[in-house]
This record gives C-alpha cells, sequence and structure tokens, in this order.
C-alpha cells in the first residue's frame, strides 16, 4: 500500500524538521516521519578549502560538489553531519614549524588572523571578512545541496577534549600537537553566534554543539562541564528557538564510576536544558580496559533521546592506527548493524573525499547491511512517499496518509502503533 504512494510530487522546499521518537527501546531523533537517520560526514575547513586544486591535493572540492552529493542520496544517505574543522585545527599545531602558531584555520575575528601573522590591523580586518565570508558562502551551499535532495544536515563544531580557548602564550610542549586551554570560550561562542541564526529557518538543519568536548568518559565530565554545557544550549536556543540541538557527545559510553552518561544527562536536564527538541549525542568507540557493552546507552535512551554522531570502524576494517576501535555491540562486527537493532540514528566517520566515502560508506556500511539484510533502503522512500502525501494539498492525499502514517510506524516497530479502525 505504502509503496504505491512513492509516485507523488514533493513540494518544494526543504525537509521537515527532525523529532524525537519514542519506540520500543527508546528515544532518538529521527525524521519527520519517523524514519532513522543514517548519515554520511563531510568536512569544512580553511585549510582544505584553500589546498583545492594545488599540486597534490584534490582538483575539486567534494563537500561542495553536486555529483558527490548526488552519489551520497543514492546510496541510501538521508542526513549528513557537517564537521567544522577549524575548531581542532585552531587547538593544535605543529611544534616543527612555530610551537605557539595553531595549524592555519578560519579568522572568525582580527584578533585571529593577527594570531596566524597578519602584518597590521588593516589586514587583520580583511582577512577575518573574507575567511567568514567564504566560510558562510560554502555552508549556505552545502545547506541548499542537501536541501535538493531531501537530506537532513546536522552542523558540528569539531575539536576533541576541549572547548576553550587555547594557551598559545605557553606554547606546545615537546612531542605536543596540542595547546592546553585558557578559560575562554571565544571562537566556540562566535562560530555558533554567526551559524545558529543563519539556519533556524532551514528546517532540514539541526545542530551539534561540540564534539567530544571532555576527555574521554562520562565520568570525566565535571559540573562546571555540564554548567558550559548548558549556557552554550541557551544560548544557541535563544538563536535558533525551533531547531533541535544535540550536546554532550561523549567519546564512549563507557564509564569508570556512578557519573554515567545517564547522570550527565540528567544534571543537563535539571540546569534548564530542555529535551524535547535536544539530544545525548555519543560516540561507541572502545577506548578503554571497561566492558564494551550497550548498557549505558540502552539506561540513557529510556529516559532521553540519543544520537550516534559518529560511527567508527572496528579495529579490524579501521583505515589507519589513529582510529580508536569501534566494535558494535551483541558481537556484531559493524556498529551500524546495532544501531539498527537498538532504533538508534547514526553517522558515519571517514566518509571524507569520493575514494575514502565509497571505501567506508558503500563497500562497507551499506555493503554489510544489504548482505545481513537490515538494509534500510525500502524504509527511506516509504519516509518520502509518507512527506509527499502530508505535505499535498489534495485531500485524497491527506486522507491516505491518515491511513499509511499507522502502518509505516509498525513497519518501522513503533510498539505504539494504532491501526485505524
Amino acid at each position: 500500500m505504502l509503496l504505491a504512494f512513492a509516485d507523488a510530487t514533493l513540494p518544494p522546499g526543504d525537509p521537515p524538521r527532525v523529532i524525537v521518537r519514542d519506540m520500543s527501546l527508546g528515544k532518538t531523533v529521527v525524521g519527520s516521519q519517523g524514519e532513522l537517520l543514517r548519515g554520511a560526514t563531510v568536512a569544512y575547513f580553511k585549510f582544505r578549502r584553500e589546498t583545492v586544486g594545488q599540486p597534490g591535493y584534490p582538483a575539486i572540492d567534494y563537500a561542495t560538489d553536486p555529483a558527490f552529493w548526488d552519489r551520497m542520496s543514492e546510496t541510501g544517505i538521508n542526513a549528513v553531519r557537517l564537521v567544522f574543522f577549524d575548531g581542532w585545527q585552531r587547538s593544535h599545531g605543529d611544534p616543527n614549524v612555530d610551537p605557539f602558531r595553531p595549524f592555519p584555520f578560519t579568522s572568525l575575528s582580527p584578533a585571529d588572523a593577527l594570531l596566524q601573522g597578519a602584518a597590521t590591523q588593516a589586514e587583520a580586518n580583511e582577512i577575518s571578512r573574507s575567511d567568514r565570508r567564504n566560510m558562510l558562502r560554502d555552508f549556505d551551499t552545502i545547506v541548499n545541496l542537501a536541501a535538493e535532495r531531501n537530506i537532513y544536515l546536522m552542523i558540528n563544531y569539531h575539536d576533541t577534549t576541549g572547548y576553550k580557548d587555547p594557551n598559545f602564550i605557553t606554547g606546545l610542549q615537546p612531542g605536543q600537537r596540542k595547546f592546553s586551554y585558557t578559560e575562554g570560550q571565544s571562537y566556540l561562542y562566535q562560530f555558533w553566534n554567526r551559524i545558529a541564526p543563519r539556519y533556524a529557518n532551514r528546517t532540514h538543519v539541526f545542530y551539534e554543539l561540540m564534539n567530544e568536548p571532555v576527555g574521554f568518559h562520562p565520568n570525566n565530565y565535571t559540573a562546571d562541564d555540564v554548567f558550559q554545557m548548558s549556557r552554550l544550549f541557551k544560548r544557541v536556543r535563544l538563536l535558533a528557538p525551533d531547531t533541535h540541538l544535540s550536546l554532550a557527545t561523549f567519546t564512549t559510553p563507557a564509564s569508570f564510576n556512578n557519573r554515567t552518561m545517564l547522570r550527565i544527562a540528567v544534571e543537563l536536564d535539571q540546569s534548564g536544558v530542555d529535551f524535547t527538541n535536544a539530544s545525548i549525542a555519543f560516540h561507541p568507540y572502545d577506548i578503554s580496559n571497561l566492558p564494551h557493552v550497550v548498557q549505558p546507552i540502552a539506561q540513557t535512551m529510556r529516559r532521553y533521546p540519543v544520537i550516534n554522531t559518529e560511527q567508527g570502524l572496528p579495529a579490524s576494517l579501521k583505515l589507519s592506527e589513529e582510529e580508536p576501535d569501534a566494535p558494535g555491540y551483541f558481537y556484531h562486527l559493524l556498529g551500524s548493524r546495532t544501531m539498527e537493532r537498538m532504533n538508534v540514528s547514526w553517522f558515519a566517520w571517514n566518509t571524507f573525499e569520493t575514494d575514502q566515502f565509497e571505501n567506508v560508506w558503500t563497500d562497507i556500511f551499506q555493503a554489510d547491511a544489504i548482505l545481513k539484510n537490515y538494509y534500510w533502503g525500502t524504509e527511506l522512500m516509504l519516509a518520502e512517499a509518507m512527506s509527499r502525501l502530508e505535505n499535498s494539498m489534495n485531500p485524497e492525499a491527506q486522507a491516505a496518509y491518515m491511513m499509511a502514517k499507522p502502518l509505516f510506524d509498525l513497519y518501522t516497530n513503533d510498539p505504539n502503533a494504532e491501526l485505524p479502525e
């Protein structure tokens, strides 16, 4: 019955907003009809953008290439995580080049440009204006490319184990690549002050406020960390009242003590985070001698929406030694299979550039899903058909939607679905 609706015309415009759905095992973030998000990752940072076309670098920018987005859509992707990687660039450097300067990064302010070597204030002003203009131009392009293909876009501020400002005065210590931190959070807030309102009304866009802000387990999240995350949440919520916000983004769910993933979620709740349109993000890496078990995720999602924003590969398949191990749970080889079993939305990591996308997404994640019979292609097609019906002005289409929605909910494993009489 539902397949017959797939030929209806989808009205132009952005896909409807993601929602929180409560299913048999708990809550997760889903598309407007209740479909899981199955995503890839696209990176943006100044250094990569400015090296496109240079000798030894890609000839075109895959992130803004319509053909690349067409290919992602063809392979059963309905969401993309847009990683703003300049935060990471800013907090890291090469001690062999200059131990007091970071890797090149987008100058969101003249102070950033001066730090990176601008000779005068006037030059710094021009560099920062140009960097901001280029960043927003590329973000606008990516936002539109996603909308045109009915793909959700999650914008992520990306650093690891830090959301404060790097201490460039002390510089890098011998053997280090990452600066220590001061108490400021200027770059983080400058980014969201520009991005949050710009896409607040783009219904297919939602935000992941920080990537792995604390290293490395939930028990390392202090009361001050919770306060700072809540403070940022409230700021972005003012700028984007209706946009879904994901926060916390644990490197791993495993904890050494009672400050668990669930405990931190409770503290965020108590600090004023409204989880009716927000979620707890996590990465299922196996990075310690703790048991790699699903219970912390299962416990959390019974009370709060969760979303896996970075699904890596197990050690036997990973592309480099820098990747942490990310095996599935329940003895699954891939975490993607576990996420499908638990009805949790997820985003694959290391899908950058065309070749890497094919190697990781097509040859591993998609191939495993097809081989083991959990591929989600039919579900996404049905969800798109449902969206067409819901947004149609035709009374018959509206009536068909009311009949079909409970069937779709049953198909996607919602125990609360009630069939029409």
